[in-house]
């Protein structure tokens, strides 16, 4: 008897370590909320040599739509005439909506390419550099498009610094494309708070999200007729190259917002993880009780029968 309840008690200590090493590692950080971006070439491409790519990236990350792009190629095998082009686009999948840089990644996304017939095919050169003082920031990046098209141009992901925009819409002409560059502000380094007080208000602190910083209230309406300047920090989600003055769609949700669907998220994960411990608990002390009872009763026969 003796040796059944030494067993029962070590049984019940490594139940009770194993449970709460999920909950310490949630509440380490260990529970950040991540999703899977698949990446589907469609009928005509291969994206990275295959025809699906996937990836896990955490919430709320901006998706970056020209990293993609550069990864799809012309899958000839499926059309060794190569009738078709790649339109340095994406859809959702069972969607005709159309995948735009700078989208914040709230659950699995499935992006498939687009694909269009040949035509009266022109390049249009998308260039990226630094504003002020124009340095050049990455290699310019050549889309193949139809005249007559209208086609969004994804911003690129380079760390450290902001676009003026997420993308940009232009209308593929016959013959000038020449497009105004994604202008990119330096984020500043982050600065170390300071006690807040009448005088003395906390200093802010950039966001980690180079891509996608804190929009302001009321965030800039920018004209790239007017060398896309930035009036305040945060980007446009798009801008009509042919109609500059108007962008087309609002910004998303901020920052600030994703940040606290972050922290909701992590703690309705650890209410679950600890949900889970206390039942485990629960179930292990009832089976405890329910076996001692036994065992107690079994004793009380054995000695009447003595």
């Amino acid at each position: 008897m003796k040796t059944g309840r030494k067993l029962l008690c070590m049984l019940l200590i490594v139940c009770l370590f194993s449970a709460l090493i999920p909950a310490a590692a949630s509440a380490s950080g260990g529970d950040e909320v991540t999703y899977k971006i698949t990446v589907s070439g469609g009928n005509y491409g291969l994206v990275k040599g295959s025809k699906i790519y996937e990836e896990t990236v955490p919430y709320g990350e901006s998706l970056d739509i020209a990293k993609y792009i550069s990864m799809v190629s012309y899958d000839t095998t499926a059309d060794p005439s190569e009738r078709y082009y790649f339109k340095s686009s994406f859809h959702y999948s069972g969607q005709t909506a159309a995948v735009t840089s700078g989208t914040s990644v709230t659950h699995d996304l499935i992006l498939v390419a687009d694909f269009g017939l040949k035509g009266e095919m022109r390049t249009v050169t998308v260039t990226y550099v630094e504003k002020p003082g124009g340095k050049v920031l990455h290699a310019p990046d050549e889309i193949l498009a139809k005249v007559g098209d209208t086609i969004i141009i994804p911003c690129r992901h380079i760390n450290g610094y902001t676009p003026n925009a997420y993308n940009y819409t232009w209308i593929v002409k016959e013959d000038d494309n020449t497009i105004p560059p994604f202008y990119y502000t330096l984020i500043p380094p982050p600065t170390t708070p300071t006690p807040q007080g009448p005088n003395n208000p906390a200093a802010p602190i950039n966001p980690a999200n180079a891509l996608r910083p804190q929009n302001p209230q009321n965030p800039a309406v920018v004209n790239p007729s007017n060398n896309s300047e930035q009036q305040n920090n945060g980007p446009v989600e798009v801008i009509n190259l042919d109609n500059p003055d108007v962008p087309l769609a609002a910004p998303e949700p901020t920052e600030g917002t994703i940040a606290s669907e972050r922290e909701t998220l992590k703690k309705r994960l650890r209410s679950a993880i600890l949900l889970v411990v206390f039942s485990i608990l629960l179930l292990l002390f009832a089976l405890l009780f329910l076996f001692l009872r036994k065992k107690k009763k079994k004793d009380a026969t054995d000695e009447t029968e003595t």
